[in-house]
């Protein structure tokens, strides 16, 4: 005997047959039209035959099994692919089926009738996409029941005469089994309804994601815009004046700033990937950088300084003199969690306001609080704002809940906690409360590019990418290091001059004209001449299954787009720790 966990595989195998490979739209059809199929004909094929001997009328029988065989057929013509011809055959052979029993049985069977009707129109409304075949299945329900009204005033045709017990047994059989014909329509209909309305929420979830890191990114990508127009008119003056020397004192502090706002850019961007890796429940892996707070601190102050002044808001810092010259931390995470307070504060503070960034230890822990003068938040909202797209709008402002929801987040995975202090009608206090872990001065990565004095004189590159303003930076960092460089716009282009300079290192991009960087790394590993040559792939694709194709087909590292200065140092340091000898 099958079992229930059986019935139910079989069950969910007849109504999925002939989906393999079809799109999720066409999918949802199938299931019906083999669904409606399966139970008309498991009805007809039972109830037809019980009736008849009930009744005593052969006439029902024979007609009921040929009406079961018919709708299992259309499961059959599905499997073999005529999704369309399956669908038309299954809305007449309904209306067919149930005009000719509508006669058999007379007025007995008009309610059932009506019913079915409402089942044949919702089912051509669910199936069909063409307006044509929807009005033709539709007037095809009414003629039919139209026909049997006719029937029934003029008796064309005369209905069983059946007693009137039994003429009860086929009333009720036919309404409950059209009722539930109708019921399994009406709860794909539900389906699809309860379908879309996720898919219109998760857009609007994907639109607020996208307005708040879109405003993530135009804080830090304001302020490099800003002072590459200070740059230039800074130069532009010397230049009018006459100078040869540049004013160092007035570039400097503008190029450290330049730098700190574009580095703050690619920590945005790549807790965008984090933030989807939380979404599908994956444990993101923290790493333990070694961080100076107070200089660090100060960076990401001064790139929301630009911003702040367009409202006439002024950043205060305040740094405890017991806190650390060195803690431990995910300088990534961190940096993600106080720009979005720093931006949220400066987003609802009025103008003229003041905020408040201070850092200090507490124990075994350290405290940054940043604290604001706007509205604060409403009473009752307290809790909610650390939820996912939260939506709240003040009288100068409206914002997503979505920034505060990824910190509180990261705050936790760091071992950390992020709260709301107070709040009130002047202004609102973050904390943010985070493990003390005290690092060392030596490990600190510092921000700032560092220029040495090179060992790699000679050192021959060749740099494979089609964008020029890569090329030109690569070109320019590697002319940092005094070494030999040659390019090439494609990875056609690219093999070409490999084979013909045999360069010590090759500097890859992997979207590529002609021939892309992944088919071009494959080519170099299989040719004898190449094979040897260390390749290092510069691109701008950070997703890890792209990381991994390319590491499985020979690359020997993989640098994520923007480029830093010290990562080509650190893998020319890797690959050629003395100067190369031709």
């Amino acid at each position: 005997m099958l079992s229930v966990m059986n019935l139910k595989t079989l069950y969910q195998r007849i109504r999925e047959t002939g989906t393999i490979g079809k799109s999720p739209e066409e999918k949802k059809i199938i299931v019906l039209v083999n669904t409606l199929s399966l139970f008309t004909g498991f009805f007809a094929l039972t109830l037809g035959p019980l009736l008849a001997v009930a009744t005593k009328q052969q006439g029902i029988m024979f007609p009921a099994i040929l009406e079961g065989m018919a709708f299992v057929s259309i499961i059959f013509i599905n499997r073999a692919g005529w999704n369309t011809a399956a669908s038309i055959l299954m809305l007449v052979a309904q209306n067919f089926s149930a005009f000719y029993f509508g006669l058999l049985f007379g007025p007995m069977t008009s309610s059932a009738l009506e019913l079915l009707m409402l089942c044949l129109v919702s089912a051509s409304l669910l199936i069909f996409r063409s307006l044509t075949i929807r009005v033709a299945t539709i007037a095809l329900a009414i003629i039919g029941v139209v026909a049997f009204e006719l029937n029934f005033k003029r008796s064309f045709v005369t209905p069983l005469d059946l007693s009137i017990e039994n003429q009860y047994i086929v009333r009720w059989l036919a309404v409950g089994t059209i009722f539930f014909l109708n019921l399994v329509v009406i709860f794909q209909y539900v389906r699809q309804t309860d379908k879309t309305k996720e898919l219109e929420i998760a857009n609007l979830y994907k639109t607020l994601y996208l307005q708040e890191t879109s405003h993530e990114i135009r804080s830090p990508l304001n302020a490099i815009f800003g002072i590459s127009q200070l740059l230039l008119m800074q130069l532009e003056k010397s230049k009018q004046r006459g100078r040869d020397k540049i004013e160092l004192n007035a570039i400097l502090p503008l190029a450290e700033h330049l730098y700190a706002a574009s580095y703050s850019v690619r920590g945005i961007i790549n807790n965008i990937l984090d933030l989807a890796k939380i979404q599908k429940g994956k444990t993101d892996d923290i790493t333990a950088d070694h961080i100076e707070p107070t200089e660090w601190l100060k960076d990401i102050v001064n790139t929301h300084t630009y911003i702040s002044k367009q409202k006439n808001v002024k950043i205060q810092l305040e740094v405890d003199r017991r806190m650390p010259a060195v803690i431990i931390a995910d300088a990534v995470k961190l940096m993600q969690i106080v720009n979005n307070l720093i931006s949220n504060a400066i987003k609802f503070s009025p103008q003229n306001a003041s905020i408040n960034v201070s850092l200090a230890p507490k124990e075994n822990t350290w405290q940054l609080r940043i604290s604001d003068e706007g509205p604060g938040i409403k009473q009752g909202f307290e809790d909610k704002i650390f939820d996912a797209f939260v939506f709240e709008k003040v009288d100068f402002f409206e914002s997503t809940g979505l920034g505060l929801s990824i910190s509180k987040r990261f705050a936790e995975l760091m071992g950390g906690e992020l709260q709301l202090e107070s709040t009130g009608d002047k202004g609102s206090v973050f904390l943010l409360t985070c493990p003390l872990q005290i690092g060392n001065k030596s490990r600190v990565q510092d921000l700032k590019p560092t220029i040495f004095e090179s060992e790699y004189k000679d050192l021959h590159v060749l740099i494979i990418e089609d964008n020029l303003m890569s090329q030109m930076i690569i070109s320019k960092f590697l002319t940092e290091m005094n070494c030999i460089i040659s390019v090439a716009g494609d990875g056609r282009e690219g093999i070409d001059l490999a084979h013909q300079q045999k360069p010590d290192l090759i500097f890859l991009d992997t979207h590529m004209p002609v021939l892309n960087g992944l088919d071009a790394l494959k080519e170099i590993r299989k040719s004898s001449d190449l094979s040897n040559i260390p390749v290092v792939v510069v691109s701008g694709d950070a997703f890890k299954e792209s990381i991994e194709e390319i590491m499985v087909a020979g690359a020997n590292d993989y640098i994520t787009k923007p480029v830093e200065f010290k990562q080509l140092q650190h893998i020319l340091q890797k690959y050629f720790k003395e100067e190369p000898h031709h």
